[in-house]
């Protein structure tokens, strides 16, 4: 098992069928637009609108982001007060894994983000790259779609990661993958973390789905997936350098994470 199948948005951006920027008057509207089999991304550049889906009813003001999902019904109507303009970008997405397609639905249709200046500026260029045409414009084009929806996931998925205590954890989660061949008692990051050794036990576990030693084990495994693919390192070599003293330890650890054997991993390379 390719340590990749653990993430369950392994996918990539496909077909690009349009980046557009648009400035709309007190009365545009859209009316039940017939269903793309495509998804989209739209940024609300200034002013506001309203958006009506399958989801629900939505007030779109600048900064907000817009994600469509395929085959979507839609309508829309700009204000009147202050018509908005908008960056749509509508995309295809190639499934790499199972559901993976599905799993993206986590996306809001509607998330007002947290930093906008990011956000303006990558959908500003993936306008700019998209009218350029240049050798390269396309695949950076996907790329930026790509860190988009990234940052979608991680806004839905951590949606508490903006508080004081999710800030925290996100700093211990850093520091793991700074240090992971170092081992750090659970009081010792409790304490960096400014948090009772229960209190961040639990929100660890709640932001990560794993245990700390089991998030850091996670960590050593993938860096010495990464050695032994690259030949690097044999077996003993790639344990010692992943932070691993014993061995048959790290090779039984190898086993349950990945399913195959360190030295059946090394030959597949």
């Amino acid at each position: 098992m390719n340590l990749t199948h653990r993430d369950p948005f392994n996918l990539t951006v496909g077909n690009i069928e349009f980046v557009v920027f648009r400035e709309t008057d007190p009365h545009w509207r859209m009316d039940r637009m017939t269903p793309r089999p495509h998804y989209g991304l739209v940024l609300a550049c200034n002013g506001s609108a309203t958006y009506e889906t399958e989801e629900g009813l939505f007030h779109v003001t600048g900064g907000d982001v817009l994600f469509f999902r395929k085959g979507e019904t839609r309508s829309a109507e700009s204000s009147k007060e202050s018509p908005w303009t908008f960056i749509t970008v509508v995309f295809d997405l190639i499934p790499l894994g199972k559901n993976s397609t599905e799993e993206i639905d986590i996306i809001p249709t509607l998330t007002t983000v947290q930093d906008r200046a990011t956000y303006t500026r990558m959908f500003n260029e993936l306008l700019e790259q998209w009218s350029l045409r240049e050798e390269g414009s396309l695949l950076r084009c996907r790329s930026l779609i790509g860190e988009l929806l990234c940052l979608l996931i991680r806004e839905a998925r951590h949606a508490d990661a903006a508080s004081p205590h999710g800030e925290a954890i996100n700093r211990v989660k850093n520091l793991l993958a700074e240090h992971y061949t170092k081992t750090f008692r659970t009081d010792e990051l409790a304490e960096m973390a400014g948090l009772s050794s229960s209190h961040f036990r639990a929100l660890f576990k709640q932001q990560t789905g794993e245990t700390v030693l089991q998030f850091q084990n996670r960590l050593r495994i993938a860096k010495a997936c990464d050695l032994l693919r690259s030949g690097a390192c044999n077996v003993t070599e790639a344990a010692y350098a992943t932070g691993f003293s014993d061995v048959y330890y790290f090779s039984r650890l190898f086993k349950k994470i990945t399913t195959r054997s360190p030295s059946q991993y090394l030959q597949r390379r």
